[in-house]
């Protein structure tokens, strides 16, 4: 269980008013990682989010050592892409410093919306959040790219395919 005043920080981090972080807390599972301590590595199954309640994690690839692409806090949430598509892990996460997590597999996440559909559809629109802020973050990335027009256009397609089947549904 995670305190009372951290979800008064969480709920300042995040758009999620106390009510709904209750309701999540409620169906999640608390877990607490020391330091070093790994919660998702790149290319092994997972099939739970996390939502980083207090502390720090490490994001990289490969092993994450030395690979280190940034770092997440309070109100980020982690493992999302696995939880929907079931596939594996795309990077790993470790913790930087304690951190308390709240951690939801599929079971855990039907229960919400079972339980407090309204708070159910409050994380939703957080993690919906979250998935456009980082596509717009790899598209400008991309964007960055020294390659040229032509180039950059076919290294895209693919990407750009998979974001319709997720958004429009179609075949790109």
């Amino acid at each position: 269980m995670v305190s009372e005043s951290i979800l008064e920080l969480l709920a300042r981090a995040t758009a999620l008013s106390m009510h709904e972080l209750r309701a999540i807390e409620r169906a999640a599972t608390a877990q607490t990682l020391a330091v070093g301590d790994v919660v998702l590595r790149d290319g092994e199954a997972s099939a739970a989010l996390y939502l980083i309640a207090d502390g720090e994690v490490a994001i990289g690839i490969g092993d994450g050592a030395g690979t280190e692409l940034g770092r997440c806090g309070a109100g980020a949430v982690l493992g999302e892409v696995s939880l929907f598509d079931g596939g594996a892990a795309t990077a790993t996460v470790t913790a930087t410093r304690a951190t308390q997590l709240l951690r939801l597999d599929r079971a855990q996440l039907d229960a919400l919306y079972g339980d407090d559909p309204h708070a159910a559809a409050a994380l939703m629109r957080m993690l919906t959040s979250a998935l456009a802020a980082r596509i717009r973050a790899s598209n400008d990335r991309l964007e960055k790219l020294d390659v040229p027009a032509a180039g950059a256009a076919r290294q895209r397609q693919p990407l750009l395919g998979v974001l319709r089947s997720l958004f429009i549904g179609g075949p790109s």
